[in-house]
């Protein structure tokens, strides 16, 4: 799943992959990777301080799985994006 959008007035074009977690924002659970991409979707976010990545695959989007940033295989992020969404051990229910 891809998508292409742009913004005026500031002439912005998004190409982060349109693959989005259940139960989330559109904000907050799409993919953070660029269109085209190989391999599973992947999405960063800040636990306590610490910076994650959750991964999930098109086939099945409701079982996510969380992996350190540093655990990936290859570069996954481009212009190091803000993480998607802030969580403290309270709002671990996620």
């Amino acid at each position: 799943m891809t998508a292409i959008s742009r913004s005026y007035p500031t002439h912005e074009i998004d190409v982060r992959c349109a693959a989005t977690l259940p139960q989330m924002s559109r904000d907050e659970g799409r993919c953070q990777l660029f269109a085209g991409h190989d391999g599973p979707h992947a999405v960063m976010f800040t636990h306590c301080g610490r910076r994650l990545v959750r991964t999930w695959r098109s086939s099945d989007p409701a079982h996510p799985a969380d992996i350190g940033s540093g655990a990936m295989q290859r570069p996954w992020m481009y212009g190091y994006p803000v993480p998607a969404w802030f969580e403290s051990d309270a709002d671990r229910s996620r």
